[in-house]
């Protein structure tokens, strides 16, 4: 499973800051009984126009990926899906994987950011339906970051700035991990100017202050 949060800031520069944690659960094909197995994943897509982001939490499966894959390659007219507020293809994928059935645990909800005339936050549920938000967060662990940001007397969007809004983005993540399958970083930053992934760099320094530390610790460990 996963955890995603999504905060808009309207103090200042107006911009969504999207997180996610970078954990992974794959499973059989279409809702089978497969073993699931876990791992570590990209969670944030950037489409190459750079005119949209999305971000799944659920099973990762092949309709998962062909389902992507679609979505990044411009194949839903995302500006009508967010006008009408309704995403047919994201029910069509979960309805099959439920066989007509009841649904099961078995699907996908969506993290959707928009800069269509200025960045805009989506929250798209497994029954198709869009809405827009101002803060939000969906997955596994999302009742830990939920509960965090709601505590937040700045959380009032006109009453945060860029900064700050990356502060409670991190903070609700951090409070997310104590879900079992929450773990890892991945930050994007939309501003009406331009998209700035941070994941890649903040993962590097932290890999490099493992190093770092393990290093030091050889040298202590001679006194061990």
């Amino acid at each position: 499973m996963t955890t995603l949060v999504g905060l808009i800031t309207k103090k200042g520069k107006k911009s969504v800051i999207l997180g996610a944690d970078r954990s992974v659960v794959s499973g059989g094909d279409c809702g089978g009984e497969d073993e699931q197995m876990r791992g570590r994943g990209q969670k944030i897509y950037i489409d190459d126009k750079r005119t949209f982001a999305v971000c799944m939490t659920g099973i990762y499966d092949n309709l998962y990926k062909e389902f992507l894959a679609s979505f990044l390659s411009g194949g839903f007219d995302l500006e009508k899906i967010t006008h009408e507020g309704m995403f047919h293809e994201l029910f069509d994928m979960n309805y099959k994987r439920w066989e007509g059935k009841m649904p099961n645990e078995n699907m996908n909800s969506i993290l959707l950011v928009t800069r269509f005339g200025g960045p805009k936050l989506f929250t798209c549920w497994p029954m198709g339906k869009v809405e827009e938000r101002t803060y939000t967060s969906i997955g596994s662990g999302s009742d830990y970051a939920l509960n965090y940001l709601m505590n937040q007397d700045k959380l009032i969007p006109g009453r945060i700035s860029l900064p700050e809004n990356l502060d409670l983005n991190v903070n609700a993540l951090h409070e997310a991990f104590q879900d079992l399958y929450t773990g890892g970083l991945d930050l994007v930053a939309f501003t009406k100017e331009g998209v700035y992934p941070l994941g890649e760099r903040i993962n590097r320094k932290i890999n490099e202050a493992k190093i770092s530390e393990i290093e030091e610790i050889k040298k202590l460990s001679k006194k061990f």
